[in-house]
């Protein structure tokens, strides 16, 4: 079976479903893993928290800006062996973390990661084109959903496991085991899906073509735009919502369990759209609620913290996360084929990760220009707002491109 006749039957499909899980789970724990650690490394190798925290900010700039090779790896090689030789590097760069006391070593490793991470990501909803086009939500969800376990299980995991290997390198690099069970289950699909280019699913005359694709369409800014919205939500609280509470008098470990509610209502937010999602072609009737929730999570944190912090947790979280998987649908529902997706995906993923994972830099240095979060934390609400704006211009009746 090629790419292009890729309509596979149940047993093939379930191989699909098990390859994109494993697959997914290995988006970031190679990131995640390098936080509960940072001190330690730090004092390891003599490095500042500047230059530390460059191990963390990195793989997510590099996945931006790796995302815009799939085009050329797609034509070249396929989406199958362009996600199993991504899973590849951040496998073989996992692994050579067991270096990791040497600083070469360590930011080498560092960049391969997310080179990898910024190929298979990209990848991953145009695979969802092409096995589940009448169940995009469920294939989006799926990797969205597993993904976050993932990261999950890397933050709280990596702690003990080098206590337990008395190292820190090797509680780093114990993270390839996940890659190389996703090769695996991976190899499979990708000699099933072959070397051919896939063709458009739906005819040709009913879409534009890929010259669409350019930084002149004003679809193509809004998409990318959509993207670095939620990206820069998602990382700078993750960064600086248990700051914002330690600030305000909480302890370390009550901050913490709010960060902790606050990733656990993400995954519940994938969870609901994976099931709701497809029973609609309106993404619309999904995004307006999901984004009005994260509203109203980033203006309790921003203005009245400390009035429901636990509700502005669960709301922004679960608001947040559903938002994301909703996103990650927009470039399955406007093309046509997977090559197109692949494109379209790929720009946005860049956009989203290069100027959003940046916004954790811009909180911070906006805190040390005001002395405090509620500036840099009230331009996010301002964020969020234009956010939901947008949603409205995600109908169903907009044009589809094919590749």
């Amino acid at each position: 079976m090629t790419e292009s006749s890729a309509s596979p039957d149940r047993a093939s499909t379930w191989l699909v479903v098990v390859g994109i899980a494993l697959v997914s789970l290995n988006l970031r724990p190679a990131i995640v893993s390098v936080a509960p650690l940072l001190d330690v490394i730090g004092a390891s190798l003599e490095l500042s928290s500047a230059e530390v925290s460059l191990l963390t900010a990195v793989p997510v700039v590099l996945i931006g800006v790796f995302a815009l090779s799939v085009p050329p790896i797609v034509s070249r090689i396929g989406h199958g062996r362009g996600v199993f030789w991504g899973v590849f590097l951040i496998g073989i760069g996992t692994a050579a973390r067991l270096g990791g006391e040497s600083l070469v070593v360590l930011i080498a490793t560092t960049l391969v990661v997310g080179v990898g991470i910024g190929i298979t990501q990209a990848l991953l909803p145009s695979i969802v084109k092409l096995y589940f086009p009448d169940r995009v939500a469920f294939g989006t969800g799926l990797y969205t959903v597993t993904l976050t376990v993932g990261a999950t299980l890397a933050a709280g995991a990596t702690v003990p496991i080098g206590r337990y290997l008395d190292s820190w390198p090797g509680a780093l690099a114990i993270w390839a085991v996940v890659a190389a069970a996703a090769l695996i289950a991976w190899l499979p699909v990708a000699r099933a899906m072959g070397r051919d280019r896939p063709r458009p699913t739906t005819p040709a005359p009913a879409a534009r073509s890929a010259s669409w694709l350019s930084w002149r369409n004003p679809f193509v800014w809004g998409l990318t735009l959509f993207y670095v919205i939620n990206t820069a939500v998602y990382y700078s609280m993750l960064t600086w919502l248990a700051p914002r509470f330690t600030a305000l008098g909480w302890s370390e470990t009550a901050a913490g369990l709010l960060l902790t509610v606050f990733i656990l209502a993400g995954l519940v937010g994938m969870i609901v759209i994976t099931v709701v999602g497809d029973r609609t072609a309106d993404r619309r009737v999904w995004l307006v609620p999901t984004v009005s929730l994260t509203l109203v999570g980033t203006g309790g944190v921003a203005i009245v913290p400390e009035a429901a912090p636990w509700l502005w947790a669960i709301s922004l979280g679960f608001g947040v996360g559903a938002w994301f998987t909703l996103m990650l649908m927009l470039p399955v529902d406007y093309t046509t084929d997977s090559v197109a997706t692949s494109r379209l995906s790929a720009v946005g993923i860049a956009g989203g990760y290069v100027f959003g994972g940046a916004s954790p830099f811009g909180v911070g240095l906006l805190r040390d220009l005001t002395g405090g979060l509620s500036v840099p934390f009230g331009g996010l609400v301002a964020f969020v707002l234009l956010g939901l704006a947008m949603c409205f211009l995600f109908g169903p009746d907009r044009a589809r491109y094919g590749g």
